[in-house]
């Protein structure tokens, strides 16, 4: 990554280290602001961080990110400093009395946006890769995996144009194996995607 991305990157960490925009701060250990070297452009955007994440500050550190993501990285050829790893919100939600984690609201969602637009506008990345609903319904306002993988999307502003890849998260294809086959699938495109751009 080029230093002025990472010099900026790092201001905007430091500038929500403390963020207290929606009542997460209360529960959180540290926000989980983001990791990656960026070194083919690549953003890759899940949900929310998990306890480990919560712990170590780092994305994508629990059984989700070393069990599942890393596999799909190796499909579509690409390691972690290929990317820049990040959230659609910095804190983990909590723990779902019923069993499981919480997922974010809308409204923590929206109060983390323009994080993440901030966040895009420094990486300028050629290809976003939106992990699960709430990486999608940051993205573009739509929700449904299904319906929206392999679908073209782009993530168009004034200061930012990618292409979105639509896949689901890695969670999901733990807690369900038959996502695996239409994941693999997805990054194998992702690949396909990136080659394209060379």
């Amino acid at each position: 990554m080029k230093k002025e991305k990472l010099l900026k990157l790092e201001m905007l960490k430091k500038k929500y280290k403390n963020c207290k925009k929606c009542p997460l701060c209360d529960i959180r250990n540290k926000i989980v602001f983001g990791r990656g070297a960026f070194k083919k452009r690549i953003a890759i955007l899940g949900e929310a961080p998990g306890p480990t994440e919560d712990e170590t500050g780092d994305p994508f550190t629990g059984k989700s990110g070393k069990e599942v993501l890393d596999r799909l990285l190796r499909i579509a050829k690409l390691n972690r400093n290929d990317c820049f790893i990040f959230n659609s919100v910095l804190c983990f939600p909590g723990r779902n009395p019923e069993g499981g984690f919480m997922k974010p609201t809308e409204s923590q969602i929206a109060k983390c946006k323009p994080r993440l637009k901030k966040v895009l506008k420094i990486l300028k990345p050629k290809v976003i890769v939106a992990m699960g609903n709430i990486a999608l319904y940051a993205l573009t306002g739509e929700t449904g995996i299904a319906e929206n993988r392999q679908k073209a999307h782009r993530y168009k502003t004034k200061i930012a144009d990618a292409e979105i890849v639509v896949t689901y998260h890695p969670a999901a294809i733990l807690r369900n194996k038959a996502f695996k086959t239409a994941a693999k699938a997805d990054w194998h495109s992702l690949g396909e995607v990136i080659n394209a751009f060379r």
